[in-house]
């Protein structure tokens, strides 16, 4: 099955947890039965799943989107993934604790959109909503646009740099790591909105898979998001 042959790179590696409270690194979703308890913007509803047509014919989740109240130069939220959703965390919680003791030096998902324009995108990485110490994040932008109609693999380095990250408090190293230490969400969506798509009111669809949490060190080395893309064609 495709779901056996895209785990069989991440789970060569061996799943390793360093300690009490760290996130499973390698991890993956393939959501090959279901949304696996991630939602929409609203954290309510679930989103659509699809057993097949993903990249390489694997499953994924999406969601509608229309721009009609949405302003050019807009963050939307459309998909997320959280630690203290009813039910259980989302993909059984092998996405949440601590990034850092966990190996991790990469995250990577698929994404599809049919807007007809190159989407530029963001991942927002979060701390627990039951943490103490605060629920802010980090955002990865700007990644690069991905083209309407096709698939597109995306994979994040873990590393801290002003140019890449926009931290929710301090544009450091320091503050950077506080979040993955303790990451209990996961948002996905656009920023900023194109201007030609602003209040308009039309509905397209927005769609991801296979996201992993891998501890590639070649990752590491890669400057900046620029050429960390991989598009594939819609099947």
């Amino acid at each position: 099955m495709l779901m056996v042959r895209s785990c069989v790179p991440v789970l060569a590696i061996g799943v390793f947890c360093a300690s009490a409270g760290a996130a499973i690194v390698p991890s993956i979703e393939t959501f090959a039965t279901g949304p696996a308890n991630w939602r929409r913007a609203d954290g309510l509803l679930s989103p659509n799943w699809q057993a097949n047509a993903g990249p390489e014919n694997a499953p994924f989740i999406g969601t509608s989107m229309n721009f009609v109240d949405n302003p050019a130069g807009s963050q939307i939220t459309l998909l997320r993934a959280e630690d203290t959703f009813s039910g259980g965390p989302s993909s059984n919680g092998q996405f949440f604790g601590n990034w850092i003791a966990g190996g991790a030096t990469a995250v990577s998902f698929s994404v599809f959109q049919n807007t007809g324009v190159d989407l530029p995108i963001f991942l927002r990485i979060a701390r627990s909503l039951t943490n103490p110490g605060g629920t802010t994040g980090t955002i990865a932008s700007p990644l690069p646009a991905v083209p309407s109609g096709v698939w597109t693999t995306i994979t994040i380095p873990l590393v801290y740099s002003p140019a890449n990250w926009v931290n929710e408090g301090a544009p450091t190293p320091a503050f950077f790591n506080t979040v993955l230490s303790n990451v209990g969400r996961l948002q996905f969506g656009i920023l900023p909105l194109p201007a030609s798509l602003a209040n308009t009111n039309v509905t397209y669809q927005f769609n991801i898979a296979q996201v992993r949490l891998i501890p590639t060190p070649a990752a590491a080395t890669l400057l900046g998001f620029a050429g960390v893309v991989a598009t594939r064609r819609r099947r």
